[in-house]
C-alpha cells in the first residue's frame, strides 16, 4: 500500500507512523522513489505517546530515495528504528540502514530529526552525488551498531551537519574482532562517524564514545576512532570540517584527520577543532589528534588520558600527532595551528605507557606552522611533564567516562569448506568447539538461539530460518532451509550462539571516575602569539595565559 501510494502520488507524500506503535520486521516492506514519477518527501508520526518502533529490514534499506526523485526536500522525523544486533554479545541479524539517499540529479536538503538507530549494521547518509545537497541530522541518537554508527558519502559538492546528538556505542559492547582476521560480520567493526567525499562538514555540541574495531593494529585489534574524517574529494575541490563543543571518547586516536588508506591523496582544506573535550582509554595508544590535512586548526581543546592501565604496548607518539603520507600539492604548505589546548595526562607511572608527552609531534615537513600557548601537563609519569600548578578540585560537569574495561568475544568462530554440495534440506555436520560437548550446548539451546553462518559468498541468520542447528551425539548438525544451495568445496564460518556463557567486562582497564577540570591557579605562557578570544567554556578571555582555560 505504502510503496503504491508513493508511485500514484502527484505531488510530495507525507507518511505517518502511529505514535505507541511497534511495527516488527515481517509487516515491513521495502518502499523505494527511485523515479521522476514517485514521490516521497515526509516520514513522520501521529498521535500521542512513544515514538513509533519501526524494524527496518536485513537485507536492504527500507527507504530508497535515489536517480530522479523530484522532491527538493526529505524529512525523517520522531520515529525509533530497532534492528536486531546485540553489540554486548555480538549476535543478532543487525538490520541495514532504514534509507539510502543517493538523488544524482536533483539538489536536496535533507533533515532528520528527533530519531533513534538501535541495533543496525550502521546509517548510510549519502547526500547525493554530483549534486549540492545537505544533510542535517539533530536532535538523534545512535547506537548499539555492528559496522559504523554512520557513515557518509558521495557529496564533493554536498553539505552535512550533525548537531545535537549522540553517536555511542553501547557501554557493554564487545570490542570486536580480537584476532584481527579481518570484517566478516561477526563482530563489532567500527566507531560512531566517518566520512568521505564530502565537502563542507559541521559538527556540533553532540557526543560520541567508541570501544571497538577490527583492525589487527596493536596485540589484539585497536578500537575505531570515535570521529574519521576523510576527505578524499577526487576533484580537489577544498573540503570544510568543524568539531564544535563536542565530547569523544575512545580510539586508538580519538579524532582522525587522515586518508583512510595509502591509496587516498591529502588535499588542502579548512578544518577546525573548537571547544572539545577528548578523553583517551586504556585502548588509546598513538594520540588524541592525528591531522595529515594541510589548513588544520586546533583551538580551546581539553585531552585527558585517564588514570587506566595501558592495553596495549607504548606506542603514544604525543597529544597531536602532524604527519602527510600522500600529500597533494598545496597540502604542505597550508596553515597548520595550534593554540590555546590543555593536554593531561592523569596516568600515575604504574599504568603509564611511556614519557612521550609532547604536544605536538611533526612527522611530515608543513612549512606553515604556528603551535603556540599549549599545555601539555603529566605530573605523574616517570618522568614528571609539570606546565604549572593546576587546580584539580573541580570536575568536568555533566561528564563521567564510560570505558569500563575490555572484552573480546571469547568464542570467535567455526570454519571449514564443503565436502559436497549441501542443497536446500540438506546438512554438514562439524564437531563441537574445543572445550565443549552435546551437554553443554543443549543445556543453553532453548535462551541461546542466535546462530549466524557465513557460506557460499552470503550471510544467514538462524532466527530468520535460514537454517536450523541441532546437537546431536557426533556434533552440530547444521540443516539448510535458505532455498539457496552450498556449492562444495566453498567456504563456510559458523558463529554459534553462547551468549549465556559470556563473561563480565573487566575492570582491569576501565576508569569510570569523574573527571577533574584542568584550570591553571597561575598565568601559564609568555603572552605572545595565537591566543583565542574565548575559552574552552565560551567565556570571553581577559588575560593572554596558555591552555584551554584561563587560571
Amino acid at each position: 500500500a505504502l510503496q503504491s501510494a508513493v508511485d500514484n502520488a502527484s505531488g510530495p507524500l507525507r507518511i505517518l507512523f502511529k505514535r505507541g506503535q511497534s511495527v516488527p520486521v515481517s509487516q515491513v516492506a521495502r518502499v523505494r522513489a527511485t523515479s521522476a514519477t514517485q514521490w516521497l518527501n515526509h516520514l513522520g508520526a501521529w498521535g500521542s505517546g512513544a515514538n513509533p518502533v519501526i524494524a527496518p529490514l536485513h537485507s536492504n534499506f527500507l527507504f530508497e530515495i535515489k536517480n530522479a526523485n523530484p522532491v527538493t526536500h526529505f524529512t525523517c522525523e520522531n520515529i525509533d528504528f530497532k534492528g536486531g544486533w546485540d553489540a554486548t554479545t555480538e549476535t543478532g541479524y543487525p538490520s541495514r540502514s532504514p534509507f539510502i539517499f543517493l538523488q544524482s540529479t536533483t539538489d536536496c536538503h535533507h533533515l532528520i530529526s528527533r530519531c533513534s538507530f538501535d541495533g543496525l549494521e550502521n546509517v548510510w547518509l549519502g547526500c547525493g552525488a554530483n549534486t549540492n545537497s545537505t544533510m542535517i541530522v539533530a536532535d538523534s541518537v545512535a547506537t548499539n551498531w555492528r559496522d559504523y554508527g554512520a557513515f557518509i558519502h558521495d557529496g564533493v559538492n554536498s553539505r552535512f551537519a550533525l548537531i545535537g546528538s549522540r553517536f555511542q556505542q553501547h557501554i557493554d559492547a564487545q570490542n570486536g574482532n580480537v584476532n584481527g582476521a579481518g570484517k566478516n560480520g561477526f563482530y563489532n567493526d567500527h566507531g560512531p562517524i566517518r566520512w568521505s567525499f564530502l565537502k563542507d562538514t559541521y559538527i556540533a555540541c553532540s557526543d560520541f564514545f567508541s570501544r571497538n574495531g577490527w583492525s589487527p593494529l596493536g596485540p589484539d585489534n585497536a578500537d575505531q576512532p570515535c570521529i574519521r574524517v576523510n576527505s578524499r574529494n577526487p576533484s580537489g575541490i577544498p573540503s570544510t570540517f568543524n568539531l564544535d563543543r563536542c565530547v569523544c571518547e575512545g580510539g586508538y586516536q580519538v579524532v582522525t584527520i587522515e586518508g583512510h588508506d595509502l591509496s587516498i591523496t591529502e588535499y588542502p582544506g579548512n578544518y577546525l577543532i573548537d571547544r572539545a573535550l577528548l578523553i583517551a582509554t586504556s585502548k588509546t595508544f598513538k594520540s588524541f589528534i592525528t591531522a595529515e590535512y594541510g589548513g588544520t586548526t586546533i583551538r580551546n581543546t581539553i585531552g585527558i588520558a585517564t588514570n587506566s592501565p595501558s592495553y596495549h604496548p607504548n606506542g603514544w607518539i604525543g597529544p597531536v600527532v602532524v604527519e602527510s603520507q600522500v600529500p597533494a600539492p598545496g597540502n604542505l604548505d597550508a596553515p597548520m595551528q595550534l593554540y590555546g589546548n590543555s593536554f593531561i595526562n592523569l596516568r600515575d607511572a604504574a599504568n603509564d605507557p611511556g614519557d612521550n608527552w609532547p604536544v605536538v609531534s611533526e612527522f611530515a615537513a608543513f612549512t606553515n606552522t604556528t603551535y603556540e600557548n599549549n599545555i601539555a601537563h603529566g605530573p605523574g609519569l616517570d618522568t614528571p611533564v609539570n606546565a604549572g600548578s593546576f587546580d584539580m578540585s573541580a570536575t568536568i560537569p555533566g561528564v563521567t567516562p564510560r570505558y569500563k574495561g575490555v572484552l573480546y568475544n571469547e568464542f570467535g568462530q567455526e570454519d571449514g569448506t564443503f565436502n559436497g554440495t549441501v542443497g536446500n534440506g540438506g546438512s554438514f555436520t562439524l564437531p563441537y568447539p574445543s572445550g565443549t560437548n552435546q551437554s553443554y550446548w543443549q543445556a543453553i539451546e532453548g535462551t541461546d538461539t542466535l546462530h549466524r553462518l557465513n557460506a557460499d559468498g552470503q550471510a544467514y541468520h538462524s532466527e530468520l530460518g535460514h537454517f536450523a542447528i541441532s546437537h546431536e551425539g557426533s556434533g552440530v548438525r547444521v540443516t539448510n532451509l535458505s532455498g539457496n544451495s552450498w556449492s562444495s568445496g566453498a567456504s563456510w564460518s559458523l558463529k554459534l550462539d553462547r551468549k549465556s556463557q559470556k563473561s563480565q567486562i573487566p575492570d582491569t582497564h576501565g576508569f569510570t571516575n569523574a573527571l577533574p577540570l584542568p584550570r591553571p591557579q597561575s598565568a601559564i605562557g609568555t603572552g605572545f602569539g595565537l591566543i583565542p578570544y574565548d575559552d574552552f567554556f565560551g567565556n570571553m578571555r581577559s588575560g593572554n595565559s596558555a591552555g584551554a582555560l584561563e587560571p
